[in-house]
């Protein structure tokens, strides 16, 4: 059986506690819950099928099931609606999702931090950016940082637009990767460059056809738009947002 990366117990109280298997009290305390689990349940969470999952995962799906189970357990709530024919996420399962994405990103980044000491890695820069929204000429940036400095990692993670200098000022990433105008008095701001706005229009529009138009012939159109974390609005530049005095 094949476990998915590095698997961890979390929380502790001072208190000796035996090493965590499946013959635990699957009601356990959540602060001893199981990144194995949490692995789990995302990939579940992510297929919304358990045998897709469980192939994902290298295990059988009666295992898999009862983990995740298990973990429902640990917490105290149901994170899926199961049927015969389908699996759903409930509102504390999609609540939980990008918590435990985060937890198991965090978890692994921790190992490759411990990892890369042993390797002569000095250091860990973590950059948020806007989910499938990474400016090109920030991977030239990451190119040009490495070289200069080959003991630090990048560590690239996605954040929501209006969480990522909240992250930034709480100490979570280093560096964010946002678009302007955005709440960030007290940090330096660094211009990457500037990303238009691309409107696709029907053939028969008025509009079609054009280059350019200013965007407000759009104020009375109906739209279709993603959701407004995962795009920069207008020509806004795209910049790099980190706290007062840090030079990387």
């Amino acid at each position: 059986m094949a476990v998915a990366g590095p698997c961890y117990a979390l929380g502790g109280t001072g208190k000796s506690r035996p090493a965590a298997d499946d013959s635990v009290d699957p009601a356990s305390d959540y602060r001893y819950m199981e990144l194995r689990r949490v692995r789990y349940f995302v990939a579940v969470a992510e297929e919304l099928h358990f045998r897709r999952a469980a192939q994902r995962l290298h295990l059988a799906q009666p295992a898999l099931s009862q983990q995740v189970r298990k973990l429902e357990l640990e917490l105290g709530v149901e994170l899926l609606h199961r049927n015969k024919r389908s699996v759903a996420l409930t509102t504390a399962g999609m609540a939980f999702l990008p918590e435990a994405r985060r937890l198991l990103r965090q978890a692994d980044e921790a190992a490759r931090t411990a990892q890369g000491v042993r390797e002569g890695v000095r250091g860990n820069l973590r950059v948020g950016h806007l989910p499938d929204c990474l400016p090109s000429m920030l991977l030239r940036v990451f190119a040009r940082f490495a070289s200069a400095n080959p003991g630090v990692n990048i560590s690239p993670e996605t954040v929501p637009m209006r969480r990522a200098v909240e992250d930034v000022r709480a100490g979570r990433i280093d560096v964010a990767v946002v678009g302007l105008p955005a709440p960030v008095g007290e940090f330096e701001v660094t211009s990457l460059g500037a990303e238009g706005t691309v409107a696709a229009i029907a053939d028969r529009h008025p509009l079609s056809g054009r280059e350019s138009f200013p965007l407000e012939r759009l104020e009375h159109e109906r739209l279709v738009l993603l959701p407004r974390c995962q795009i920069f609005w207008g020509c806004t530049p795209a910049s790099a947002v980190r706290p007062p005095g840090d030079t990387r």
